[in-house]
């Protein structure tokens, strides 16, 4: 009961349903590709709900500490093997306590089998998560800003993420970001055999 209120709380109805298919054997996903700028100067998101915080770029201690917290998304045998091939993972701790985290990669966009090339300067963020216990309290807003941050000192000025369609909330931090261009795609597969993806639609927004 815990977790369906949970779900009909946070607005991941659809998501549950889509997730509840795909066990089924029909993959069923329809999401947003953006396609966004860095910050602009003096723009920050409002301070997380922490007495204290740091942003850092996260390595084996944190993914061990992740890898220790019962019942979250990602272990540590995972978190390293993603570290292992080269992809950079940032995160936000209150504490010395890890909060959330998000990854990186600068060489190849991909998602469900759509393959993109990254060209010079752009990055895809990708893999964002707040454990349970730290959720609500705005980390992942502060954590994607001071992210960028870094990425544009090192030369990045065009950043790619995916967000589902079914994913309420997420749609709803994106509001609150940077401006940005987006293409939108339904994705069906079954049993992991055929495969179809269409794009549906093009658009823009955020930065309200």
């Amino acid at each position: 009961m815990r977790r369906i209120r949970n779900v009909v709380r946070h607005g991941l109805i659809l998501q549950s349903l889509s997730d509840a298919l795909g066990k089924a054997g029909l993959e069923l996903s329809m999401y947003n590709l953006y396609r966004d700028g860095p910050y602009e100067d003096g723009f920050r998101p409002s301070m997380p709900k922490l007495d204290e915080f740091e942003t850092m770029f996260f390595g084996p201690e944190e993914f061990a500490q992740i890898g220790r917290v019962p019942g979250e998304r990602d272990s540590e045998q995972y978190l390293l093997g993603m570290h292992g091939e080269g992809k950079r993972c940032f995160g936000l701790k209150t504490r010395d306590e890890v909060v959330s985290y998000i990854w990186c990669e600068t060489r190849a966009f991909n998602y469900l089998g759509h393959d993109i090339p990254l060209e010079t300067g752009e990055a895809y963020m990708f893999g964002t998560y707040t454990l349970r216990k730290w959720r609500g309290r705005n980390a992942l807003a502060v954590m994607r800003y001071d992210f960028t941050k870094e990425l544009v000192a090192e030369g990045n000025t065009q950043f790619r993420s995916v967000i589902s369609r079914f994913n309420t909330p997420a749609i709803h931090l994106k509001e609150k970001l940077t401006p940005y261009q987006y293409e939108q795609y339904l994705h069906v597969a079954l049993f992991g055999v055929w495969r179809k993806r269409w794009l549906v639609g093009r658009g823009e927004g955020g930065g309200t």
